[in-house]
């Protein structure tokens, strides 16, 4: 699914642009075969969005997600991924 964005603002593409990043690499299961939610790495990926910043055009850095929507991001994330993998496993 593509979204075409109507927004100007070079700011705010750069941070979906860069969210996505982020999120496209969030797996289902860590190295060791552990659902990501049970996990000692959950809170990596949690973190790697928080943390997130972004400069604007007088070079200040933003954070724009806390913690509470990181985790949303990133449990939205997990589920969508597992819903897609059943989704293929019914197809096959």
């Amino acid at each position: 699914m593509s979204i075409k964005l109507k927004s100007k603002s070079k700011v705010f593409k750069t941070i979906i642009k860069d969210v996505d990043e982020l999120l496209k690499d969030i797996p289902i299961m860590d190295h060791e075969g552990v659902t990501l939610e049970d996990s000692m790495m959950l809170d990596s990926y949690i973190d790697s969005i928080k943390n997130y910043k972004v400069k604007d055009e007088k070079e200040t850095f933003h954070y724009p997600f806390g913690t509470t929507m990181a985790t949303v991001l990133v449990f939205d994330e997990i589920a969508d991924k597992r819903e897609e993998q059943k989704d293929e496993n019914n197809r096959r």
